[in-house]
């Protein structure tokens, strides 16, 4: 049988938890995770007052060879939401897939 580069399933609402929990822990953020489909995925991120909010899309690139694998991430919105906190989002995606 001919191997493929074939696309593999990402727990991303295991991933966003893990980041939740362990990354970004106590800053009050709550986070929303809807999946569009074909590996697309949208983020809310908003902190407790919703005055702050962070709109994210994340297309994941998944194939048989990790090295191969990806995630890109279209900001839609801000907010008042530090830009770094979302870098730190998209970096810690990247390391868990």
């Amino acid at each position: 049988m001919l191997e493929t580069e074939t696309q593999q399933h990402v727990d991303m609402p295991s991933i966003i938890d893990d980041i939740r929990n362990n990354i970004l822990q106590n800053l009050g953020f709550t986070y929303k995770l809807r999946h569009l489909g074909d590996n697309i995925w949208t983020l809310r991120v908003r902190a407790v007052n919703y005055e702050r909010s962070a709109h994210i899309e994340i297309i994941i690139d998944e194939y048989t060879e990790p090295e191969d694998r990806g995630a890109r991430g279209a900001v839609f919105t801000y907010g008042d939401i530090p830009r770094n906190y979302i870098q730190i989002i998209m970096d810690s995606i990247m390391e868990r897939i």
